[in-house]
């Protein structure tokens, strides 16, 4: 115990990342307990959407969706997300709702939102598109018209 004290004084910067990266993880867990907001794997995601008739919250920008996207996703961009734009999500308002980003991270916030708004049914693709890529699933492109 006495060598880990003198560690700890004689590297005060890595101590400094070390307890910053120790509450970082502790308040990501909490937060996503307290809104009770599950990251779902590939896997998980295909089988509610072959079952539940999940639908799958595409939220990059309309560019990156028309390159590629799941088949039979929703766009709403981030940057969009408005009335008018939840409006049209509340007749899936009782089904598994999956939020797709790039990779996951950015999910968290729309999340939040539909949650406060009363949607039940809420998840996050795990990794996002760029998981789904990786693991070489299917994509379609949004044609020009």
């Amino acid at each position: 115990m006495n060598e880990i004290t003198v560690f700890l004084k004689n590297h005060p910067y890595i101590t400094t990342i070390w307890i910053i990266l120790f509450f970082s993880i502790i308040f990501l867990w909490t937060r996503n307990l307290f809104y009770k907001i599950k990251n779902i794997s590939i896997f998980k995601a295909i089988n509610l959407f072959n079952k539940d008739k999940a639908i799958f919250l595409d939220i990059r920008s309309k560019q990156n969706f028309a390159l590629e996207h799941i088949v039979n996703s929703i766009n709403i961009e981030e940057r969009d997300f408005n009335k008018e734009k939840i409006e049209k999500l509340k007749k899936y308002k009782n089904k598994y709702i999956i939020i797709i980003s790039y990779n996951g991270n950015e999910s968290f916030k729309i999340a939040r939102k539909l949650k406060k708004l009363n949607f039940p049914l809420i998840l996050i693709l795990e990794n996002g598109i760029k998981g789904w890529l990786e693991n070489h699933f299917p994509t379609t492109k949004t044609k020009n018209n």
